[in-house]
């Protein structure tokens, strides 16, 4: 299995079969699964669709870093898009968010609903966001000044997150409420 920051060659076939029978002991005589085991499935189901290998990825990842070196964030994210398999915006933001927290966002359809709640006046300037490279990089740098410094942004990204989540969750539970009434 892949270890963090390991830069060593993995033999993908191998990995997929230990990691089944790794997540298959440990949940054999479960009744449940937990958020980390859900986690660990469902990671482990999104690579069986990859082609990608570790000299592919480690090429263009290091040309979308140097993008982001020379301020073209929007050209970072196209090339992760196009050119890493089952790679969008949301994953490709994660990227360069985890290598660049001070000048990268993570797109997120909770916190851009939320932006859109809180901000009326910007409602709708994200949208595609989490599929458009360019409003990508016009996303960074709204957030950035909503954060007031760079390092602050990943703060900022999560309280908005936060407060949508909540947000979510109260309408889910409000809708909850009305169904019963009308029931």
């Amino acid at each position: 299995m892949c270890g963090y920051g390991h830069k060593r060659k993995i033999d993908v076939t191998d990995w997929y079969q230990k990691e089944f029978d790794e997540i298959k002991d440990l949940i054999r005589d479960s009744n449940s699964i937990s958020l980390c085991d859900f986690l660990r499935i469902r990671n482990y189901k999104l690579q069986l669709f990859s082609t990608e290998n570790n000299a592919h990825i480690e090429e263009v990842t290091k040309r979308a870093f140097e993008l982001v070196f020379e301020e073209k964030v929007a050209d970072a994210i196209s090339k992760l898009i196009e050119e890493l398999d089952g790679i969008y915006v949301p994953t490709a933001s994660a990227i360069l968010a985890m290598r660049f927290p001070e000048k990268c966002a993570i797109v997120d359809e909770v916190v851009i609903e939320q932006l859109n709640k809180e901000f009326e006046n910007e409602k709708d300037r994200f949208e595609n966001g989490d599929k458009n490279p360019n409003v990508y990089e016009q996303y960074c740098k709204f957030m950035l000044e909503k954060a007031g410094s760079p390092s602050k942004l990943r703060e900022y990204e999560f309280g908005v997150f936060k407060r949508g989540r909540e947000r979510r969750k109260n309408e889910a539970e409000e809708n909850r409420r009305n169904k019963i009434k009308k029931s």
